[in-house]
């Protein structure tokens, strides 16, 4: 009886001086004053806390570590039952935290995911930044016309569609030569080549250049072209419909200037991606 006391003792006492008594308790589930409160389980107290008062205790309730038994001297067994309970609880603790750390953090993960926007490829193009600028100092382009913002030759319409089928509905292509073109383009993606603008057409409603595009480079447009401007709330695909109606014998409407010396501008092979785009979108 008195030896497993003082056994007892003496492995509550040493587990305190080596791991702290932080680090023997489990988190305990209330707070106090909104902090985490630490609490020593009872498995570890039992009857070793409710030893006898003595008059030469530390603050701490305990005897000075000079007068505790040490952890060496107690009974083998009981020492080895009682190290192995509190492992198994320092174990546990440490699983309920490492649990809390991944819920936290895979709840900060989904809230930066519902606020991020869905970006989705729109269309293959060529970028070329420059042309409306080459334009408007020539006088080609009308005074009261904006320029777009980004003018671009597009080569592969995609709408934001993930469905394959659909997206070569969407650019009048057959599925097999639409994957085809894709793969081409997704080869040649970053690269920069150049271009030759051979016509400008300008209509009531849009002005876009007829451009000669280098071998290699794939083109779903029948006819391909940059869009230089359109009136407010004339979409910029309405360029494939006039170029379509020239092709086809229109002249009404329609101001044509060939170029004498085509004008070469470089440009880059980019896959334009947009946030929430509609997949039903006819291509630009």
């Amino acid at each position: 009886g008195g030896r497993q006391a003082d056994a007892e003792v003496a492995i509550e006492c040493e587990l305190e001086e080596l791991l702290g008594p932080a680090e023997r308790g489990c988190v305990a589930s209330e707070t106090a004053l909104g902090k985490e409160q630490r609490v020593v389980p009872a498995e570890l107290v039992g009857v070793a806390c409710e030893a006898a008062p003595r008059t030469d205790q530390d603050h701490s309730g305990h005897e000075p570590a000079s007068k505790r038994p040490r952890l060496a001297e107690a009974d083998p067994a009981v020492a080895g039952q009682w190290l192995a309970r509190s492992q198994r609880l320092l174990e546990a603790d440490t699983a309920r935290s490492a649990e809390r750390a991944r819920s936290l953090e895979l709840a900060g993960s989904t809230q930066e995911r519902e606020h991020m926007p869905m970006v989705a490829p729109l269309y293959w193009k060529i970028d070329l930044p420059g042309v409306s600028k080459v334009f408007a100092q020539r006088g080609i382009l009308p005074a009261e016309r904006t320029p777009v913002e980004h003018p671009h030759a597009t080569l592969l319409y995609i709408g934001g569609s993930s469905d394959d089928h659909q997206a070569a509905s969407l650019s009048n292509l057959p599925l097999e030569q639409f994957r085809s073109m894709r793969k081409a383009l997704e080869a040649l993606q970053g690269s920069t080549v150049e271009v030759r603008i051979t016509e400008v057409v300008v209509e009531e409603s849009v002005a876009c250049a007829r451009v000669s595009l280098p071998p290699g480079v794939p083109c779903a447009n029948e006819v391909p072209h940059v869009t230089l401007w359109t009136k407010v709330g004339v979409p910029a695909r309405y360029s494939n419909e006039v170029l379509e109606e020239l092709k086809a014998g229109r002249t009404e409407g329609i101001t044509r200037a060939p170029l004498a010396v085509p004008n070469c501008l470089k440009g880059k092979i980019m896959l334009e991606h947009s946030s929430g785009v509609s997949s039903k979108t006819k291509q630009v």
